[in-house]
């Protein structure tokens, strides 16, 4: 029984760090060639609906929303005066502390600015996104190595251009 447990653990063990040296693989990738943001648009099959025609009305004012001061002030506090790797990263572990407010403070200007019925449409496509993002914060860059300033380290990550970029998108 001791040697299944042990082997069991072994097993998980590797399954993650086979996972993570997999995403580092990725990000490396991706870190050199990031994704062009007027590419980050609503996918074609969605733009003969309603849904569509319905985001691009609306989305000023949702960029205006996720813009505004009292929401994204903390975050830009953090985010200010980075002149190291190092800095940049506990500033990043900062960020993601400020994320759940953030979204909270979104949602709540999305709602007060563009009505309760755009804010169905809005949480439609900001929540899992919102959840994407905090995921990334607790599984990769909270644990990340400050000290480490390999391009790939992932505390890098920023977890604010991934919910934002479909809505500030031009």
């Amino acid at each position: 029984m001791k040697f299944l447990i042990l082997f069991a653990t072994a097993v998980l063990f590797e399954t993650v760090q086979c996972d993570k040296e997999c995403f580092r693989k990725v990000f490396k990738d991706c870190v050199r060639e990031p994704v062009r943001m007027d590419k980050m648009t609503l996918f074609k099959s969605c733009s003969k609906s309603n849904f569509a025609s319905g985001f691009d009305e609306q989305k000023e004012c949702y960029k205006k929303s996720l813009n505004a001061s009292q929401c994204i002030e903390p975050i830009n506090q953090v985010m200010t005066d980075l002149t190291t790797p190092e800095a940049f990263i506990l500033a990043n572990k900062k960020a993601c502390n400020l994320f759940k407010p953030y979204s909270t403070c979104a949602r709540e200007t999305v709602e007060e600015n563009c009505g309760t019925i755009n804010k169905v449409l809005f949480d439609w496509l900001f929540v899992p996104l919102q959840r994407l993002s905090s995921s990334l914060c607790e599984e990769l860059i909270l644990p990340a190595d400050e000290k480490d300033t390999r391009p790939d380290n992932f505390g890098n990550l920023n977890v604010f251009a991934t919910v934002a970029a479909i809505f500030l998108a031009n």
